[in-house]
């Protein structure tokens, strides 16, 4: 069972699920940020991005667009660019962004403006539209509520 430490939490994969740390693969390229893993989830490749809040001011990139537009989005871009080069963009792409935090109150509330702020950034960064819709759909998942869509999957706090 492959077992993976990020943001101090403890990702456990199932051995049939094909999980790629794509930050380690991608480290040679020069200036490519990607998501911190892929996976296959049914007929869909999903891009995981894993972030712990752990002080007040990681609420503020949350108000002002910050995380949305200069990491996650950026991110997905950076993942889906790579994963199409590599002639492996066959399935629909999924952005997932699991968080924890001890302020999980304190941000709960932001999520939904969080995913907006996403959803709009993934489809337009530059002035014109992205002739492409690559992502299909984002989700914010806290750990409680991710191993409940990807069975198999634990996630435990370290």
């Amino acid at each position: 069972m492959p077992r993976f430490l990020e943001s101090d939490l403890i990702i456990d994969f199932p051995d049939d699920v094909n999980v790629v740390q794509l930050e380690k693969e991608t480290e040679k390229v020069h200036g490519m940020q990607p998501v911190d893993f892929i996976f296959t989830h049914g007929d869909h490749t999903i891009l995981l991005e894993i972030k712990n809040f752990r002080q007040r001011s990681d609420i503020k990139k949350i108000t002002s667009e910050t995380l949305a537009k200069q990491e996650i989005v950026p991110k997905a871009r950076d993942s889906y660019s790579y994963l199409h080069l590599m002639l492996r963009d066959h399935n629909d792409f999924f952005l997932v962004f699991l968080f924890d935090s001890p302020l999980i109150e304190y941000i709960r509330p932001l999520l939904p403006v969080l995913n907006s702020s996403i959803n709009r950034y993934l489809m337009k960064e530059a002035p014109e539209p992205w002739k492409r819709q690559y992502i299909k759909r984002s989700v914010i998942m806290t750990p409680e509520n991710f191993t409940t869509y990807f069975p198999g999957i634990s996630v435990t706090r370290k």
